[in-house]
Order: structure tokens, then sequence, then C-alpha cells
């Protein structure tokens, strides 16, 4: 049949449904356009007085007949005035879904929306048609949601593209064409996708999902398969839109914007982006793991891009003027939600209002009494107000997009649960002894286990419930994906970063409540609000996190300073002269506590088991408890040197532990600065240069494996019992007058040195750990032209490293580190007056250098 014989049946079918529609009255039938199964008619509806749409199915056409009840059921389920309205539904000789009376189906038609006036989304786009686009976010959310609806009523269209996107003269877009579309067969539960046509496999070049083809000419495939396509269909549909619209003519295609959409059109893609399909610089891979699964996840997407309150309202935690708040954070009142009380309210979580943020610091500052779960509520104070300063960052878009709602619960109970495995001199104990004592592992633990009370509270769906994954939790806390985790490795390197990075939450409550704390004026000097206000995400490839958090330009200052302030606090708190020398003392109590159960990693793992069950509820946070010696340390602190003591059984740990109890420390007879300090003695220098390289060399900075570190433990305690050894040789056959200066009562301070020498440990050898000292590197965005919409999306924004904060980490140790060795405060007088200088300088290189085992200069 040629086209004028076609066209003239086509015609000759509509006017006999309107001859038929005797109850519609159908009036002024013309033809629109005819296709292999459908024709497709306007007529004038008297029930609207408006024109109105007919799909009508060829005759004797029963799958035409059979996609006519999927079109109907799909634009009813929809429920969307854009999608359509159903107005009615005729049909010749039988229903479309009843078996034909005479074994023969004649035609069926759909009365439906007419769309006037309206022009192509191509057209629209290119102002070359009657619509006005004023701007084009709001286009596409209305066809995300168009989609959704079809979607949630278990539907999916099957053929997007721009051609079947009609926009009308307000600007509204209409999704056309439902000719495809699919949706589960009503005849019961279960059931596989009713696929109308099942035996074409079609693509719409340029839009169709790469496995559909293959997918299709199978015949095996899901309603879940089409939703995909229909996602990854609408994806290219944006990046086609976005590409041919001038941002200049739209009040909404700023470079934020063009930036935001073409991240979330690009996450659309099911996976399959080319190398060009990408946004912001981000590699293929992010968007891979990052996708978006379901039509529901762009909708959510879109609406935290166009709406600033969108984050605020499904994370309580985030309001401004939240119901109830707790004046404990370092900036601002925290908000104190229901599952946040009942977070904190938790044992884990009360327990670390039992002892001191900073351990035995108060016997230098008595000042320094604030508890550590003090600071994880600060902490979880300055994380809300991250989340709100990276949800408004200006410049990139990536945290509003990527990061939903429930990754940012996941990041609030991070911040509150970081520190849930501290314990009392945790930080003392793993500097002492790493492969066994590890306060992040045993939070991860908590937080994880499958007991824990804590998981409930974490999984728990209700209102009151953080509806999170545990495992994401502890991936987070770890820096790395747990078994079982959900988040990707981008999004929990990201969170990390805030929680654990150069410039996280952590760090910011840490350096001022303990400056505050201890009337050290160095933590005023943060300009925390600033810094927050500043706050963006970073892409840095050579990073094995890529997502990190960065400052924008005008933050760079404010954020080196804090590098700088906690150099600063280091060097006068962290790592001040006295508290070293009772790390020391602490240090040599763990190394004999370890001895006693068998040594290295075993007798490690069953000291750390040992003070793990009295940590437990009931144990040793019941009870105040004393030293020993009955000398009233701090009550959890000193519960915690009592247990590590009577493990050793050794005298040398409890005579340091009854000097401890008397608020008394070793003290220093000799410091060794960083050799690169300057100096005006070159022979000084040299001497300095060589103890600190034989130091690195025993140190062995880079290698934190578990045997290395058992190898250096044993070395270290070896060492400084050598040390001692000398230091005693060292008094053999001279006498009174062979030493620096004349000593008052040197006989008798002899005599009682040397008996308590064979007895107890007197002489102590620090080594810096500058594992933990130094700092990770500050990126920064740099600067973009203000209100300039020529900026390509897909380019990454250009990321630059803190000059100053790289040479701050590279003279941190130098700044700070001091080698230094400590004597029993009983006769650190008497060893002073009698060993010269020279000689404890010779003994301590010489015995470094044997530890090593390099040969002496």
């Amino acid at each position: 049949m040629d086209a004028v014989s076609s066209a003239a049946a086509d015609l000759a079918l509509l006017k006999e449904i309107e001859r038929t529609a005797t109850d519609s009255r159908l009036r002024h039938v013309e033809l629109v356009a005819s296709g292999r199964r459908f024709i497709l008619g306007r007529a004038l509806h008297p029930g609207s007085g408006e024109p109105a749409l007919l799909t009508v199915s060829r005759r004797g056409d029963r799958t035409g007949l059979l996609q006519l009840r999927n079109i109907r059921s799909g634009i009813q389920g929809a429920s969307s005035r854009e999608v359509g309205v159903v107005l009615d539904r005729l049909w010749r000789d039988t229903e479309p879904d009843a078996p034909s009376r005479r074994g023969k189906a004649e035609w069926g038609c759909l009365v439906s929306t007419w769309h006037s006036d309206a022009i192509s989304l191509e057209k629209a786009i290119l102002g070359l048609g009657g619509a006005r686009i004023k701007a084009v976010l709001p286009l596409i959310q209305s066809l995300v949601v168009q989609i959704r609806s079809l979607h949630n009523c278990g539907f999916a269209h099957g053929d997007i593209s721009p051609s079947n996107v009609l926009v009308t003269p307000d600007g509204a877009p209409h999704l056309i064409d439902f000719e495809y579309l699919t949706g589960v067969d009503e005849t019961g539960p279960g059931a596989a996708p009713q696929i109308a046509f099942a035996d074409e496999a079609f693509e719409t070049p340029g839009y169709s999902h790469p496995e559909r083809m293959a997918t299709m000419s199978t015949g095996s495939y899901s309603l879940a398969d089409l939703k995909r396509w229909d996602m990854y269909a609408l994806g290219r549909l944006i990046l086609s839109t976005l590409a041919d619209a001038d941002p200049y003519d739209f009040i909404d295609l700023d470079t934020y914007h063009q930036r935001a959409l073409r991240l979330i059109a690009c996450l659309m893609l099911d996976g399959h982006n080319e190398p060009s399909d990408v946004a912001l610089g981000l590699p293929v891979r992010f968007f891979q793991e990052e996708k978006f699964n379901s039509i529901e996840e762009v909708a959510d997407a879109l609406e935290r891009v166009s709406n600033d309150a969108a984050l605020e309202s499904a994370v309580p935690e985030l309001r401004w003027l939240p119901e109830n708040v707790v004046e404990i954070g370092t900036m601002a009142p925290a908000a104190f939600t229901s599952r946040v009380r009942r977070l904190v309210n938790t044992t884990e979580m009360q327990q670390l209002g039992g002892f001191q943020q900073l351990g035995l610091i108060s016997y230098i500052w008595p000042t320094a009494t604030h508890t550590r779960i003090e600071h994880a509520i600060g902490t979880y104070s300055l994380a809300c107000a991250a989340v709100s300063n990276l949800f408004a960052d200006p410049q990139s878009p990536l945290f509003r997009v990527v990061i939903d709602p429930p990754s940012v619960r996941v990041l609030l109970a991070t911040a509150l649960l970081h520190d849930v495995g501290h314990y009392p001199l945790a930080h003392d104990l793993e500097e002492a002894y790493p492969i066994a004592f590890d306060h992040e592992k045993r939070s991860i633990d908590i937080v994880t286990s499958k007991s824990s009370p804590i998981r409930n509270l974490l999984a728990d769906t209700t209102p009151d419930g953080w509806a999170v994954v545990p495992e994401d939790v502890g991936s987070v806390i770890a820096g790395k994906l747990l078994a079982g985790a959900t988040i990707s490795t981008y999004v929990c390197g990201l969170l990390h970063s805030i929680i654990s990075g150069t410039l996280d939450v952590d760090k910011l409550d840490y350096l001022v409540r303990d400056s505050r704390a201890l009337g050290v004026k160095a933590g005023e000097g943060i300009d925390v609000r600033r810094i927050l206000a500043s706050l963006t995400t970073v892409l840095v490839s050579e990073e094995k996190a890529p997502l990190r958090l960065g400052v924008r330009s005008k933050g760079v200052r404010p954020a080196e300073l804090v590098g700088r302030i906690r150099s600063h606090m280091f060097g006068v708190v962290y790592w001040h002269h006295s508290y070293r020398a009772i790390k020391a003392m602490i240090h040599w109590i763990v190394w004999e506590a370890v001895a006693a159960r068998g040594g290295g990693r075993k007798g490690g793992r069953a000291v750390e088991a040992g003070l793990y069950s009295e940590l437990k509820p009931g144990k040793m946070f019941s009870t105040v408890n004393t030293s020993l010696d009955g000398i009233a340390l701090p009550p959890r602190e000193g519960a915690v040197m009592d247990y590590l003591v009577a493990l050793s059984g050794a005298s040398a740990a409890r005579e340091i532990n009854r000097v401890l109890g008397e608020k008394l420390w070793y003290r220093t007879i000799l410091s060794i600065e960083h050799h690169s300090n300057e100096t005006s003695q070159p022979f000084s220098r040299d001497r300095e240069r060589e103890i600190w390289e034989a130091a690195d060399s025993l140190l062995g900075h880079g290698d934190s494996s578990a045997t290395a570190q058992e190898g250096l433990v044993a070395k270290r305690i070896e060492l400084t019992r050598a040390i001692q050894g000398r230091i005693v040789e060292w008094f053999r056959d001279r006498t009174e007058g062979e030493t620096r200066t004349l000593v008052v009562g040197w006989e008798s301070n002899l005599a009682r040195f040397q008996v308590s020498a064979a007895k107890h440990q007197l002489f102590l050898l620090d080594l810096s750990e500058t594992r933990k000292a130094t700092d990770k590197n500050l990126y920064f965005a740099a600067s973009e032209r203000v209100g300039s919409r020529s900026l390509e999306p897909a380019e990454p924004i250009e990321v630059r490293r803190s000059y100053d904060q790289a040479q701050l980490s590279q003279e941190f140790i130098a700044s700070n580190a001091v080698i230094r060795l400590f004597c029993h405060p009983d006769f650190a007088h008497f060893i002073v007056q009698a060993i010269p200088a020279e000689a404890l300088y010779a003994i301590v290189h010489s015995e470094i250098t044997n530890a090593t085992g390099a040969p002496p200069r």
C-alpha cells in the first residue's frame, strides 16, 4: 500500500471512531501521524472543550490493544498533569483486556491530553519556537518528576529522547510517545514485565543504553533494567540539552549549576561513561562507583541543588534553630536531637566522661581536667557546621550532589563516635606498644559488633534512630571500607578527611578546647568561623583518597595558621618536656607488663585483652581507684596504671608508679636538639646530627608493619637498659675528684644510686614518635572569575597545595622534637653534678649507634 492509500485508510479509521463515539461526541477528528503500530489523531473533546490526543491501535492488532492498556494504566497511575490525563477510551467489538467474542480484535482508541502549541525540546532550548524557557533546572526537575511518577506506579517509558519531550508556551516540558511504555503484568505478584512488541529490539541512537539491544534481543530482562535504561536516556538528554543551551540565555546556568547538572547527568549513565562523559575532572571510576541507582536518587540530588533548605529539612541536626541544644561546642551550641541523646547516653559514650582528655598533663596544668566526651560532642558540633558550609559551597557542587542525607547521618554519627573506643591514657599506651593498643580499632569494634547497643541505635530505622549501616560508620573512622559497608571509596575518603585530615573538625575542636582549658593563648588565634565558611571539596588525583576536604582561596591563610598553632601546641603542651618524661615512665610500665605476659605481639595482645576486659561496665569505671601504694592518681588513669603495674609484677614498674602517684616525674639530664636547628658551635651541631641520624635509623620511619614495630620496642627496651648499664659502669673506679665538680655527699649518694640501679630503671630515653607528628597536605581551590559562565563544567576546579603547610610538615620535627635522657627524681641532681654532659652525649651516641647495628664512626 502506498503512502497516500495508507493515510487515507488511517483517516477512514479515525472517522469511524468519530461516528462510534456517540457518547463522548468527539468532533473535528484529524490525522496527525501514522506509525507501524499506532495511528495518532487529534479531536475536540466536548468534556474539556480542548483538543485531545487520539492513540489508535491498528485494526486487528491484538498487541496494539494490549499496549493501549499499558499506556492507559501508566498515564492513570502516574497521576501527573505533565504526563497527561486519560480523558476517555473507545473500542470496537472487544475491551482490550478481554478476549474477543468472535476471536478477533478490531481496534482501540485512547483519548488523552493534547499539548497545544507545544514545540520540541531541541527547538525550545535553541529559542526557535514560541515556548520560552527561562531556566533549565526546573525543566529538568519536571522531567525527572514525570519519569519518577511512571516508575513509582510500575512503568518504564522505554524511549526517552529530546524528540519525545514537548515544551508548551509556559515553558513546561511534557513527556510524550508512550508507544514502548512497559509495566508489570497484572496477572499476579512477581510476574514478568508485560512487554509489548517483545519481538522488536529497537534503539534511539545516542540515547539508548549500551546494553539495551543485546539484552532485548535475548528477551530476558526485567522492569528494573528498563528503568535503568530510562535513567540513562534521561542523563544523555540532560547532557545534550546543556551542550545546546547558551548559558547566557538562561538565568540559572551559571558555572555552579552547569557543573551540578552535568555531574548529575553523568551519574545517571549507569557507569557506562565514556572518557568524555565526566564532570569536574572526576575519573570514570568515580561515576561507576557513585552512579545513581534509581530515578528517586536523581530527584533527591536535584532537590538538594535547587533547595538550600533540602538537607536541613532531612537532617534535623543541621537546623539553624534546633529544639534542644547542648552548650559544649567550641563554636556554637550543638543540636541535641533525640537520636544524638540516645547515642550520648550509651554506657560506652558515658565512660568517655570518666577520664581526662589529656591524661596526666593535668600534673603540669591542673586546669586540664576536661573530658573526652566534651571533645566528642564538640567534634560533632563542628561536623554539623562543616556539613552546612560544604552544602553552601558556591564553587563546587560536588558535596551537595553526592553527599545525601544518609551519608550526612553517617558523618555526624562518626563525629560523635570517633573516640568511643578511647580509654584513660590511650595515646600513651599506643605510643608505647602500637601493635597491641589501638583505640581507633576498639572504636570500630564497638560500633560494628553484633552485640553492641550502639550498633543497634545506628541501624534503628525509627524516627529516633540513625538509619545507617554501622559498617559505614566504622569505615569512615578507619578511612577505608570495611566488609559490609555500603558507601563508596570516594565518599568514605571524603567523610574521613572531614573527621581526620589536615583541617578536620576533630583537630579544630581539640586545639581550641585544649588551649582554653590550659590557658594557652595559641588556640584563640584559630578563626574557626572563617575556616568553616571557606570549606570545599577538592579532587587530588595523587592522593590515595582523591576526594578530600579543602578550602577555597579566601580560607588559605586561616587554614595554614591551624598547622602553625598545632605545631605550637605540640611544642608547648603535648610534647612538653615534663610530659615527655611522664610518657616515658608510662611506656616503661607498659613494656614491663607486656614482658610479663610473654613479650612480643602475644604479650601485647594479652595485656590489651585484659585491659579491655577491665574497661567493661561494672569494673574499672564502677569505683574510684588509687595507685598500689595508696597515693591518689586521677581515678581512671590511676586504675589503668594499677592494672599494668599489677600485671607486670616488676619492682621497676612499682617504683615508677610510686613516683607518679606522688605527682613527680623523671627529670631531664640531657637534651639533644634536632641537628637542623642553628647553633653557634659547629662541633655540637655535628654531634647532634650523628645522634639524630642514628635515632632516625633506629626508629625506621615509614615502616609501620607489626614485625617492625615489635622489633623497635625490643630495641628501645634494650637501648634504655644499655644506657643505664653504661652510666653505672662510668661510676666504677672513679673518685669524686674525677667528676665535673665536687659533689656534696658523694659516697652516700653513689651508694644509694648503685643499690637503686640494681633494682629499678632509673634512666629513660625519650625518642619522639614522629610517625604521629607529621601532618597531611593542605589543598585549596584556586579562585575563579566571579560571574563567569564560560568555564567548562567537565574540567576540574584548579587545586593547589599549600606551600606553607608543606614547609611546616618538613620543619615540624626540627621545631619540636628533642631526644631526652630522663633520670629518677631522687638521683637527677646527683647525676647532673657528677657526670659531664660530654660523657652523657658519648654514652647516648654510642648506644643508639649500637642499637642500629651501624659501625661507630
